[in-house]
């Protein structure tokens, strides 16, 4: 019987390279011709949104490897190593998908309301939990977890300092298209000792989100 497995790595045009070790990735090129995609975003966004992250293609490598040499210790890997290059940001690949699954949606609750077999229906609404929860994590995965991020990166840069000075700080993030901005009245705090601090956040937040970080100080006299 055929494993159908093997790891990938996904190349975005916004630099990005996701990893992943799955089964049946050529369900991301399923019904593409249908709407002159060249890669189907809902299945992609399905496969690849958990995935190790990285701007690096010799660092993707290097995860690939490791993940191949893991698995074949007890399993095997029928289709090794392979890149897919696609000429899409992750961004855009999010956005499609989310038309895809609302569109499907509506299409589901359209049959369910004419269906009147059981077995049917039952199959419906699988896939409609199914496209539920995917829009319940293109919707809302990011904002929770940053959040909880910075929380962590705040709660580490001023693990050694009185209460005082850390509720003294003012901070907030804005997240953009590309970069997602620090802006705090303690920039040293949260870069830490020889940016100890801003290059393990920075690579936490690449990794969860693919987006670049910054820190700007807000300066005191500015705030009214």
């Amino acid at each position: 019987m055929s494993a159908d497995n093997g790891i990938y790595i996904l190349k975005t045009t916004d630099g990005q390279h996701r990893v992943i070790h799955t089964q049946a990735i050529d369900n991301i090129f399923y019904n593409t011709n249908e709407n002159g995609e060249s890669i189907n975003c809902l299945y992609a966004y399905q496969y690849f949104c958990n995935s190790k992250i990285t701007r690096e293609c010799n660092k993707a490598l290097s995860i690939a490897n490791k993940m191949y040499n893991d698995i074949i210790k007890h399993s095997i890997i029928e289709y090794g190593i392979r890149p897919i290059e696609v000429d899409y940001t992750w961004k855009d690949i999010c956005k499609k998908a989310k038309e895809i699954a609302t569109k499907k949606l509506k299409q589901i609750d359209e049959k369910l309301s004419i269906v009147v077999d059981n077995n049917s229906k039952r199959n419906l609404m699988y896939d409609k939990d199914e496209l539920t929860n995917i829009l319940a994590s293109l919707n809302n995965k990011s904002y929770i977890n940053i959040q909880q991020l910075f929380k962590q990166w705040k709660n580490e840069a001023f693990s050694h300092s009185s209460e005082h000075v850390k509720k003294s700080c003012i901070s907030y993030y804005e997240d953009n298209d590309n970069e997602i901005i620090l802006h705090t009245t303690q920039p040293g705090y949260f870069i830490g000792k020889g940016g100890i601090l801003f290059d393990k956040y920075g690579e936490k937040i690449y990794e969860s989100f693919g987006k670049s970080i910054l820190i700007k100080e807000i300066k005191t006299w500015n705030i009214i």
